[in-house]
């Protein structure tokens, strides 16, 4: 599961002396074996569960991090990276579904390879380490969200789609 990618990764720069706290958003079926492994290594002062979430408290979640991670095994565009680039935040994600269709790595992410919890946890540190690369990489974010996401862009794109289709259609009769 990605969640033990995830936590053996934390674990790993825990235990290398690196500063950092993540905050589990969510909720689901390796809940209880993930609370489990954060009490059996001793990680309660680096890792909390949030559970499901209200959207309010989600939007403090984000405004306090400054890095979001989704090590994802299988994944269309998820939205949740989606919002966390629109908030600022420096993205990890993995090479999975369209998400290496708008991000580029070392640009607009980092971007590591499912199911390899060395080079997530190599990503994590540098991200954490690093100011600069955080910052790079949250402001490559923003621009990618900007040029893809904007609701209002997405509305002129649809309306032109729909206008060429009624217009084709009306040329065939």
């Amino acid at each position: 599961r990605q969640v033990n990618e995830l936590l053996e990764a934390c674990k790993n720069i825990h235990n290398k002396g690196v500063k950092f706290h993540i905050t589990f958003v969510g909720d689901g079926s390796a809940a209880n074996s993930a609370k489990h492994f954060v009490s059996q290594n001793a990680l309660e002062s680096v890792i909390t569960f949030n559970g499901w979430t209200t959207s309010l408290i989600l939007e403090g979640i984000l405004e306090k991090s400054e890095i979001f991670v989704l090590p994802s095994w299988s994944e269309g565009m998820p939205n949740a990276m989606i919002e966390a680039m629109a908030a600022g935040l420096a993205v990890v994600v993995t090479s999975v579904g369209e998400i290496l269709d708008y991000v580029e790595n070392n640009k607009h992410a980092l971007i590591v390879p499912p199911q390899d919890s060395k080079k997530l946890e190599k990503a994590l540190t540098k991200v954490i380490i690093d100011k600069s690369i955080r910052k790079k990489i949250a402001l490559g974010g923003i621009q990618i969200v900007q040029k893809y996401f904007l609701e209002e862009k997405n509305t002129i794109l649809l309306a032109d789609i729909i206008g060429a289709s009624i217009i084709n259609h009306k040329l065939k009769k």
